[in-house]
């Protein structure tokens, strides 16, 4: 019998570990103070099981990058792992921050005064959002205005048919940010920022060497009388991977959840799933999209 075996850190090495660790005046752990202390924070963050986002488990570096961006906000690292995921499945995706911890870091930060307020003109595609704040330190009043609805995309969440209204405000709240205090949110992005297609140049390059020999063969065998090809049937599509997932694995209340209830609600069909196989938000949305179709029948 295979079992996985969990290796046990012996208890005098995490008493040691946890005594070089320091909190701050408001209760605050991950606040490093040195080198060494963001070492061992990035150590034991990594070792927190459950209790932090998969991608960070067993990771200490990705925990350094992420308890860094935290700290000048006073956010806990462990809760913000939860709001974070990789913009796409390649090992060097950039993390990705949901919209509502870009906020948070604006309003935490002391660059504005009591927080930001938001108000609304418009209904339908024409509503939109104005962000508005008192500059730290000024006291001016400083305003950004959100596009209108039906102008705004990507619109990659859910909540953009829910609840368009807590959307904009996230949306027009992160561009108050940018616009004011841009050296606040370096290397901080959302999902819909990171979601622009990246231009390729494809446009045909002079052949030359190799090239201009494989177009030559190309052209040939192109010219070459070609002899009849019986007739086949075309093969039969193979199924979809949802037919093979048996279900079970999903967690309500994921970003990828809400998605697929909407979608469900939306007319797309199991087969439409946005996620690749074997990923968690691919669980999360069928087994929300199931749910919903239960729950309809």
């Amino acid at each position: 019998m295979n079992e996985q075996v969990k290796e046990i850190v012996p208890r005098d090495q995490r008493r040691a570990e946890l005594a070089q660790l320091t909190f701050s005046g408001n209760g605050q752990l991950f606040q490093p103070k040195d080198g060494q202390q963001l070492l061992d924070m990035s150590n034991l963050m990594s070792t927190s099981g459950f209790m932090v986002k998969d991608i960070y488990r067993n990771n200490p570096g990705a925990c350094m990058g992420l308890i860094a961006i935290c700290a000048p906000y006073g956010l806990n690292p462990l809760q913000v792992s939860w709001k974070t995921y990789k913009a796409a499945k390649s090992d060097d995706a950039p993390i990705a921050f949901e919209a509502q911890v870009v906020v948070a870091m604006v309003n935490a930060s002391g660059a504005v005064q009591g927080g930001l307020r938001y108000r609304y003109e418009g209904e339908g595609d024409n509503r939109v959002c104005i962000c508005s704040g008192i500059l730290a330190g000024s006291g001016e009043p400083a305003e950004v205005r959100s596009p209108p609805l039906g102008k705004i995309s990507p619109k990659n969440s859910p909540l953009w048919k829910t609840d368009s209204d807590q959307q904009l405000a996230y949306y027009t709240g992160r561009n108050w940010g940018r616009r004011y205090k841009p050296e606040m949110l370096l290397g901080v992005y959302d999902v819909d920022e990171l979601a622009t297609p990246i231009m390729k140049d494809i446009s045909p390059k002079e052949p030359g060497g190799f090239a201009q020999k494989a177009a030559a063969a190309r052209t040939a065998q192109q010219e070459a009388p070609v002899a009849p090809e019986a007739e086949t049937l075309p093969p039969e599509p193979e199924p979809h991977w949802t037919a093979r997932y048996e279900g079970g694995n999903g967690i309500p209340g994921s970003q990828a959840w809400e998605r697929g209830v909407a979608d469900f609600e939306g007319g797309r069909s199991e087969a439409d799933c946005p996620y690749d196989e074997g990923t968690e938000q691919a669980a999360d949305w069928v087994d929300a999209w199931r749910g919903a179709r239960k729950a309809s029948e």
